[in-house]
């Protein structure tokens, strides 16, 4: 049985290298059961116990009927997120750690991002300032994530952006106005947290790569300030 499973999951890896050296082709059809168990040279068990496995992945899905078969799929981020906050609560880690390691990294990004900073790029950053007036802010003083996966974009580097929009997506979960400070000043949170990220766009604008660092830490203290004094990280999706 541990050699099954173990099978199972060297398949599920090879099939995933295989899906990613075709360039992650979505929805293309990589083949029939009976074709994959030959071409892989696999028993049917062990062919559909990794079927399981990339299912559970979000790397490719069985469709049934005619014209179907083993079909690549995009993988989901909150699944990447949902894991990540497993092994965080596993390790212990509490909110505060979390909000330290986003002010790290996010004053990485602001410093990228004002180093790239193009007429076009100055635009993103004031349609977002104006866009996010538009949200009501009923989810508290994070409410939006819009600028901060702006500037990710705009340092032009993906791995820190994918890393931010994990780190955002479990602070999330802990700065739930319910959770947080559900007798706080949810409306003045909300203006201090609109007054920030205008301070904080204003410095990249101005080509201010430490005044805009700055000003992100403090944005980032002051919504942690926000979260509950204590606590691990919640895996409820």
């Amino acid at each position: 049985m541990a050699d099954d499973v173990k099978g199972a999951e060297l398949l599920a890896q090879q099939i995933i290298d295989d899906i990613a050296d075709a360039g992650w082709p979505i929805g293309t059809i990589l083949g029939t059961e009976p074709e994959l168990i030959s071409r892989y040279g696999v028993s049917r068990n062990t062919f559909r116990e990794a079927v399981r496995i990339l299912e559970h992945l979000d790397a490719a899905r069985m469709r049934e009927g005619r014209g179907g078969g083993l079909a690549v799929t995009q993988p989901r981020s909150d699944a990447v997120t949902h894991a990540a906050a497993i092994y965080l609560r596993y390790e212990g880690v509490g909110v505060r750690e979390l909000y330290g390691a986003r002010a790290t990294l996010e004053g990485e990004i602001v410093e990228l991002a004002v180093a790239r900073m193009d007429p076009a790029a100055e635009q993103r950053l004031r349609d977002s300032i104006a866009q996010e007036r538009a949200v009501d802010g009923s989810e508290g003083p994070h409410h939006t994530r819009a600028l901060h996966m702006t500037l990710a974009d705009i340092a032009g580097n993906r791995p820190l952006s994918l890393f931010l929009d994990t780190l955002i997506s479990l602070s999330d979960e802990y700065s739930r106005p319910e959770i947080a400070r559900p007798d706080g000043d949810l409306e003045a949170a909300v203006e201090a947290s609109h007054r920030a990220h205008a301070a904080i766009v204003k410095a990249v604008l101005a080509r201010d790569p430490a005044t805009a660092r700055r000003r992100m830490s403090a944005h980032l203290a002051a919504v942690d300030r926000w979260m509950p004094a204590s606590g691990t990280l919640t895996t409820k999706r």
